[in-house]
């Protein structure tokens, strides 16, 4: 377990000690890049459809599930799809809320 002189880094990077455990931001973000140039089209789409869903839903509540990591892997997934010209409905993000 770390000492507070011994966190002062970590806490700059997002780090957070909760009930013993520790999250960083950082590390919930990294990680290897995202390659769905192997995945079928269905899959694709089922995926993004359920992100769109979650946004969707997001938006009628007060607490915010789908942030910036959420919204980047949606953007891959949109990306790809793009490049395969398949149909899809584009998720409605809302503006940035308090």
């Amino acid at each position: 377990m770390k000492t507070e002189s011994d966190s002062g880094n970590e806490e700059s990077l997002g780090a957070k000690q909760k009930h013993g455990l520790k999250f960083s931001f950082r590390s919930a973000y990294s990680g290897p890049p995202m390659n769905f140039s192997q995945m079928k089209d269905e899959r694709l789409l089922a995926f993004y459809e359920n992100v769109r869903q979650q946004v969707a839903l997001d938006a009628g509540s007060c607490y915010r599930f789908a942030g910036d990591g959420v919204r980047a892997y949606a953007d891959k997934l949109r990306e790809e799809m793009d490049r395969r010209r398949l149909r899809f409905t584009p998720i409605d993000w809302p503006a940035n809320r308090p």
